[in-house]
């Protein structure tokens, strides 16, 4: 998750600099609500900075991330690292090695070329004897004994890397990345790109079933947060429809913003709506 400290480039009539708190990934809607409370429209436009931030495992992306930065693009780059696994994260982190210049938007593409395999990683390789051991171990591992005993493999490392021009990282050596390969985000799809992201991450929750321990705690928070509408469906009855209105909408939103199993919001509606009907002595009654 990346946190971010956001702020208005321009001070209100009174004088102050408005700044909001923003924890990607989230749903469009949440930026949106995001930029309000800074006084803007959206943050398509501009008219903001980063102010303050903190990465994580990712902590190093400080030195390629500037002030001005995309706001949706760090986003859709958040819902990728979301994905990640922790071995991913450590080889997304090693292909930034003395990169130089890089955008945002090369950062996406890195971490979509990285999913789909298009760098191969020799992990726990970080010289050149190690490289060549595992370069014949790759291509020629049929050959006699005695041929092996013989081999210098950090002369075999050295043209390797020579004909690769690739590179030795904390994760090890990373080869196909100076390989042009076709850009998934082209800076025009975005929104669909995010899109896209949401959907496969509910659908891998659907298959897998389990839970993290994020999604444990989550929840539990929805657990709570649906006892307290039927409790106050209990002692209130169709007075607290505002209330139960209010406990809802914070269901549903963090139902979509941890892309999580919107039967949970169905649940919550089951729930409420057989305590109401009991008390109030009214069938189909509706909880906004």
């Amino acid at each position: 998750m990346l946190k971010l400290i956001i702020s208005n480039t321009q001070k209100d009539e009174h004088g102050q600099q408005l700044a909001v708190h923003v924890e990607l990934p989230v749903a469009e809607e949440t930026l949106q609500k995001a930029a309000g409370e800074i006084g803007l429209s959206d943050f398509d436009n501009g008219g903001y900075e980063i102010i303050g931030h903190s990465f994580g495992k990712y902590e190093d992306l400080q030195n390629h991330i500037p002030g001005g930065a995309n706001i949706n693009e760090l986003n859709l780059l958040a819902h990728k690292f979301k994905g990640f696994t922790e071995e991913q994260a450590e080889d997304f982190m090693s292909l930034l090695t003395d990169c130089g210049d890089i955008t945002v938007k090369d950062l996406i593409n890195k971490a979509y070329y990285l999913e789909d395999d298009s760098y191969e990683i020799w992990h726990g390789v970080t010289g050149l004897d190690e490289l060549g051991h595992r370069f014949v171990e790759e291509k020629a591992s049929d050959l006699p004994e005695e041929i092996f005993k013989n081999i210098d493999y950090e002369d075999v490392g050295y043209d390797v890397q020579s004909n690769d021009h690739d590179e030795f990282t904390n994760a090890g050596y990373i080869r196909n990345s100076n390989e042009v390969v076709d850009e998934v985000y082209d800076g025009t799809n975005l929104i669909e790109l995010i899109a896209k992201e949401r959907e496969k991450q509910k659908s891998l929750k659907s298959k897998d079933g389990s839970l993290s321990k994020d999604d444990v705690m989550i929840k539990a928070t929805i657990d709570g947060l649906t006892a307290t509408a039927v409790e106050k469906a209990c002692v209130f009855g169709v007075e607290a429809t505002e209330d139960i209105g209010e406990l809802r909408k914070t269901v549903a939103e963090l139902i979509r913003f941890w892309s999580l199993d919107e039967r949970w919001l169905e649940q919550f509606d089951m729930e409420v709506q057989t305590v109401m009907e009991g008390t109030v002595q009214q069938s189909g009654m509706q909880i906004n």
